[in-house]
């Protein structure tokens, strides 16, 4: 409202003369004036500038401008300005003129008008703070309060060790507790409240989470008081793992049912620990069916008073394992293996040649029987249960070509001479027929079918085979024995040295004979 200056208008040039009496004109006055600023009302009828807001007043470029006086933070948190307590034209400045200069600037919030009269109270040229912000207040995260330890810190600490593999989860030592107990109480986050800058910009502040705590086993919540205590008439060992609270029974039972098991953690600093009469609460309201070794009892809570390390799944009751029935299997009155060689009569040497690999039977003889499966004996749970044990399993034997079985289906007999053969690991068989891929050697020894042969190779030196039908030998006979009630086919030759013998009831078919003694 103060006047800051004002225009002298223009005036009309008055033309003159000359000593001749000449005229000589006059330029008119120029009526170009600044242009008014900020915070600067320019007034065309009274060629007055007025101020419209508190400043200092200064001409730039042909342009009057009122400069304001106010500071703002960039973060908003405070605004200040410089206070001249007397004007330029002698008036005093008001707080509501301060008020003002501040609300020009964007200052709409935290303004100290008690600081601001103090300073104009003054009378001294000062700057001042005249207005500060409204600070956020950041969200209080939800967090849990514990009133049990584990390792004799705090719970959540441990169960973060444990997430890390730092702490070995059945060494960590815990508390004992009884029903009605508290071990926690949940603090609820609390939500953020929004600050204000000078500006009357939302300053927010941060959020925060909440914490995510279960009641588990043997824990009940109160929602009242957001409180876990132990549920009643529950003795146990409380703790804390990836957001559940439980308490642990001191008395568990094994997965198979089979054990009752004891565990036991020290004594906590005020003496609290598992006594024996505890123990036989927990027995009886389990309702166990099997004798309780209280002497053991005994000995691991001695234990577990001196100790400083958990006692955990002692056992000190048992039940019954079921036992199951033996499986079937099948007895062989035959065996189908070639032994290693045949103890030479009224000596200690072995003959290697004679390895029996061909199995020789008759008909009419028992070859196999199969033996049923035993049944199985129950087990007894710790509950007094029963715990169905399985009988063993049938063995599988299947009557192969010749071969006739039992109305029962247990007894296998040959029903004509041949050799015994298992086919499939299932099925018996008695065969009119036996072949032999490579030589009669070593890994055969000496051939004796009851039936026909076919030898894929030779015959080597010092064997011996004999059939009681035909002989197919696809190599040659190496100074060896051949005999036959049909025929002999060689496909090679025979090479002998006198000592051994050929005897055929039927034909020879042979390439050549070198050396060889033969009875065809």
């Amino acid at each position: 409202g103060q006047k800051i200056a004002r225009v002298e208008p223009a005036t009309p040039g008055r033309d003159g003369k000359d000593v001749f009496g000449k005229t000589l004109p006059a330029a008119d006055g120029d009526n170009d004036y600044p242009e008014p600023g900020e915070g600067v009302l320019f007034d065309p009828e009274q060629l007055t500038y007025t101020a419209s807001t508190y400043g200092i007043a200064r001409i730039e470029l042909e342009r009057i401008n009122i400069e304001s006086l106010v500071r703002i933070d960039p973060e908003e948190h405070w605004a200040e300005i410089r206070i001249y307590p007397v004007m330029a034209d002698g008036s005093t400045l008001t707080c509501d003129e301060v008020v003002a200069a501040l609300s020009d600037a964007g200052v709409s919030h935290g303004i100290y008008t008690e600081v601001i009269e103090d300073a104009l109270r003054s009378g001294e040229v000062q700057d001042v703070r005249a207005a500060v912000y409204t600070p956020p207040i950041d969200g209080i995260e939800g967090h849990l309060e514990t009133f049990f330890r584990l390792n004799q810190i705090d719970p959540l600490v441990v169960d973060f060790q444990r997430k890390l593999g730092e702490v070995e989860p059945s060494a960590v030592v815990k508390e004992l507790f009884s029903g009605g107990d508290l071990l926690a109480r949940k603090v609820s986050m609390k939500p953020p409240v929004d600050g204000m800058g000078v500006s009357g910009r939302v300053l927010p502040g941060a959020e925060a989470g909440d914490i995510q705590v279960t009641a588990g086993k043997n824990v009940w919540f109160r929602k009242e008081d957001q409180a876990f205590v132990v549920a009643d008439g529950v003795i146990g060992y409380a703790d804390y793992v990836d957001g559940v609270l439980s308490v642990e029974s001191p008395v568990s039972v094994s997965n198979d049912l089979q054990k009752v098991l004891l565990s036991v953690h020290p004594a906590t600093d005020d003496g609290k620990t598992l006594k024996t009469e505890q123990v036989r609460t927990l027995v009886e309201r389990e309702g166990f069916q099997v004798p309780i070794d209280w002497d053991e009892v005994e000995q691991i809570l001695a234990q577990a008073r001196v100790s400083t390390d958990p006692i955990i799944g002692r056992v000190i009751g048992t039940g019954t394992h079921p036992q199951a029935g033996t499986d079937g299997w099948i007895e062989l009155k035959v065996s189908p293996e070639a032994s290693i060689g045949t103890k030479i009569e009224g000596t200690d040497r072995i003959d290697y040649r004679e390895r029996n690999s061909i199995r020789n039977v008759s008909a009419g003889d028992l070859l196999a029987v199969i033996i049923p499966p035993g049944k199985g004996v129950d087990g007894i749970d710790v509950y007094g249960r029963t715990i169905p044990a399985s009988d063993g399993a049938e063995a599988v034997l299947k009557a192969g070509e010749n071969v006739s079985v039992s109305d029962d289906g247990k007894s296998f007999t040959a029903m004509i001479n041949g050799s015994l053969a298992i086919q499939g690991g299932d099925t018996i068989s008695v065969c009119k027929h036996y072949e032999v891929s490579g030589d009669v050697d070593m890994d055969t020894g000496n051939l004796f079918m009851d039936g026909s042969l076919t030898i894929g190779g030779w015959i080597r030196s010092g064997f011996r085979i004999k059939a009681s039908s035909d002989i197919l030998v696809r190599g040659g006979i190496e100074d060896a024995s051949a005999e036959a009630d049909g025929n002999l086919t060689v496909n090679g030759g025979v090479v002998g040295s006198g000592d051994q013998e050929i005897c055929i009831q039927g034909d020879l078919s042979v390439r050549f004979l070198e050396g060889a003694r033969v009875r065809a």
